[in-house]
């Protein structure tokens, strides 16, 4: 798996600050169009695709930024209680930058997205150095 060192941000006026990193994860896999930034001051834009879903590796940078400790393995747990509980929210295999992405379609169950993915891509290593195989893995660690 690869390391990452660098950092995303995410603007405050975008999405405020809370206090746990539940609500900061779940508002930015759920709000629409987040800009996200390469520099703490926000000027410097990293993507502003309005209709981007974030990779596993990205959430798991711009979540450090605002909660440093934050292991992907812990993120991993979070992002599996919100699927579990938002059922509209999938992680699936993004064959336009060859990434695991947390997928949210409003109003609608993601588990058909989900196993089409796992069926066709749960092996494959994403640019990133991660696939849906080892996102499993992780989960079924916890």
């Amino acid at each position: 798996m690869k390391e990452i060192a660098e950092k995303i941000y995410v603007a405050e006026i975008d999405i405020a600050p809370t206090k746990t990193r539940k609500a900061f994860i779940k508002r930015l896999i759920m709000q629409k169009g987040v800009i996200t930034y390469k520099d703490e001051e926000c000027l410097n834009v990293q993507c502003d695709n309005k209709s981007a879903y974030r990779s596993v590796s990205e959430l798991h940078l711009i979540v450090k930024t605002r909660f440093r400790l934050t292991s992907l393995k812990s993120l991993i747990k979070i992002i599996k209680e919100i699927i579990d509980e938002e059922k509209c929210i999938a992680l699936v295999w993004c064959t336009q930058i060859n990434k695991v992405v947390v997928k949210y379609m409003e109003n609608s169950n993601g588990y058909y997205i989900t196993d089409y993915s796992k069926s066709n891509y749960y092996d494959s290593i994403g640019v990133d150095g991660y696939s849906l195989k080892m996102y499993d893995d992780i989960s079924n660690e916890l």
